[in-house]
């Protein structure tokens, strides 16, 4: 059983992973944020361990979609659980998602969670 944080009090993105994540890191989720278009946001950690139950996996999916200031979430380690045990629990899936069979970022907009792939368009970005 995973612990979820409190309802955010303001505009807040989330980390799910196995661990919580390094100060180093917090500016790449920064940088993705700004790229989604989120905005300004907090982020938070929700743990999740080695092994999360499909029960664990529901729980994240019905707290971001019920919590007013929760934007979205980053999806580390466990995206092809989130794509393959949860599809419908998202509004919309990418194209990237399906070839991927992952969930790599959640974002939820008023009434809509959309699950996206966003490592497929990154590995194949031309420079």
């Amino acid at each position: 059983m995973i612990d979820l944080p409190a309802a955010p009090k303001g505009p807040t993105v989330y980390v799910v992973s196995e661990t919580p994540g390094d100060p180093g890191f917090r500016s790449l989720i920064a940088s993705g944020i700004t790229a989604l278009g989120a905005g300004p946001c907090d982020i938070a950690d929700i743990v999740i361990g080695p092994d999360p139950s499909p029960a664990d996996r529901a729980a994240i999916l019905q707290f971001l979609q019920d919590e007013y200031n929760a934007r979205g979430a980053f999806i580390f380690g466990h995206a092809t659980e989130f794509f393959h045990e949860r599809a419908d629990g998202y509004d919309s899936r990418d194209e990237a998602c399906r070839r991927l069979g992952e969930v790599g970022v959640i974002v939820r907009a008023p009434g809509e969670m959309r699950a996206t792939a966003p490592r497929l368009a990154a590995a194949t970005a031309c420079s």
